[in-house]
């Protein structure tokens, strides 16, 4: 049984979330701001990563072949397709 803890996130860099779920659908977080911290919703992003992280400019992560990708962070949200809930 997995405990969670909330964090504090700093968004002043990237202004940008970014995670996989256990079926490695990538999704990043829309709408967050100084004034709004928690965003508005998940959107998808097409493709499979068992994990991503956000180095410097750029969205980076690995497939289930260990096979590294990178995509720009201003690219993420132009690569979106829908809006999954809150």
């Amino acid at each position: 049984d997995p405990h969670w803890w909330q964090v504090e996130v700093d968004i002043a860099g990237s202004n940008i979330v970014v995670g996989v779920n256990s079926g490695n659908s990538i999704y990043y977080r829309k709408g967050m701001s100084a004034s709004r911290p928690t965003g508005t919703g998940w959107v998808h992003i097409p493709g499979k990563l068992m994990q991503v992280e956000i180095y410097g400019d750029e969205v980076v992560g690995t497939n289930t072949a260990n096979v590294i990708y990178k995509c720009p962070v201003s690219g993420v949200s132009t690569t979106a397709t829908k809006t999954v809930g809150m």
